[in-house]
């Protein structure tokens, strides 16, 4: 993790939500991970095979509520995915890893950001 450490300090400083996917972690060592300034705030792990997974890091001063609904749509090896919604922002930021025959991992933000 000293890697991103060092991305996130350089190029990424203004990042406040870190979506990821592919983590191949079981639930109890993603609850490890530690990330200079983040916090975790929504995970899927897979619990049957191993690979896959997705979950979400915000930014520790952010004030966020996981979207719950979401949780049970998830199903191992075909559709992950883990939501988070931070608050200051109003701003839902959903990360989804799709299997096929191949993989497709995208990123999805819904924002109505007012300032």
């Amino acid at each position: 993790m000293l890697e991103l450490d060092v991305i996130l300090q350089t190029e990424l400083a203004e990042v406040d939500v870190l979506c990821l996917s592919e983590h191949w972690l079981r639930e109890e060592y993603i609850k490890l991970i530690t990330i200079d300034e983040f916090k975790l705030t929504s995970s899927f792990s897979r619990s049957k095979s191993i690979s896959g997974g997705t979950f979400i890091y915000v930014k520790h001063y952010l004030q966020t509520k996981e979207v719950n609904y979401m949780k049970g749509i998830s199903k191992e090896k075909d559709f992950e995915m883990t939501a988070v919604e931070v608050l200051d922002y109003d701003l839902v930021c959903v990360c989804v890893c799709v299997f096929f025959s191949f993989l497709i991992t995208f990123i999805y933000t819904a924002c109505s950001i007012t300032i």
